[in-house]
């Protein structure tokens, strides 16, 4: 199966839109959500940082099929 990790974050003060989705994305990674869907038998996880500022967003994504690189 496939599943969905979206991270949303609200763009601060002097915060740009491109800090912020790379943070989203670490985040994802850092607690693991990929690995836990993955344990439930999710073999691609499409990863989606989203971030809004008003009513503007950016969403960036990432596929994580599971392979690692060593």
């Amino acid at each position: 199966g496939r599943g969905i990790v979206m991270e949303f974050k609200r763009l601060g003060e002097k915060e740009s839109m491109e800090e912020q989705l790379t943070a989203a994305l670490a985040q994802i990674e850092e607690k693991q959500y990929p690995a836990t869907l993955r344990g439930e038998g999710c073999g691609e996880v499409l990863k989606l940082a989203i971030v809004f500022d008003g009513k503007r967003l950016m969403v960036r994504e990432r596929l994580d099929d599971g392979t690692r690189y060593l």
